[in-house]
């Protein structure tokens, strides 16, 4: 069972390291190498790959879906702030290239709307899927990724 989003001890690690690929500085990254799931470390079962069509949509590591990274289903990605750059998968490695530089995620689908992520330097984070029709995003996914 996933912690609830009340305790997401990682929470800004996903859009943080979109943020660095996209080139932009991260102003809040607060990683922890000590998230876990109901007090113990996430099993290394190797997972099954992650499809292109769960990725592609708004997501948000703060619950603040005017402040979401866009993936659109063309492989570009775009954050709130005017970061952008390009995305694709491998396997369960999520691989983001922008001005920053490319960064690597490995990523686990929890469910259709939430997905755990594992950053480079081993932190761990949560994010969750924004509605497409609401939720403060609505304009940014339409006029940055459309």
């Amino acid at each position: 069972m996933i912690a609830s989003r009340r305790h997401r001890p990682a929470t800004a690690a996903f859009g943080a390291l979109v943020a660095l690929a996209a080139g932009a500085a991260p102003a809040s990254a607060q990683w922890s190498d000590s998230a876990t799931l109901d007090g113990a470390t996430a099993a290394t079962a190797a997972p099954a790959p992650v499809e292109r069509d769960y990725i592609v949509g708004a997501w948000t590591d703060s619950d603040d879906c005017a402040a979401a990274v866009a993936f659109a289903g063309d492989g570009t990605f775009a954050t709130a702030d005017g970061g952008a750059g390009l995305w694709g998968l491998d396997g369960t490695e999520l691989v983001l290239a922008g001005a920053g530089g490319v960064r690597t995620l490995r990523i686990t689908p929890v469910d259709q709307d939430t997905m755990e992520m594992v950053n480079e330097d081993g932190s761990r984070g949560t994010s969750t899927r924004c509605e497409p029709d609401g939720g403060g995003n609505a304009n940014f996914v339409a006029r940055d990724i459309a």
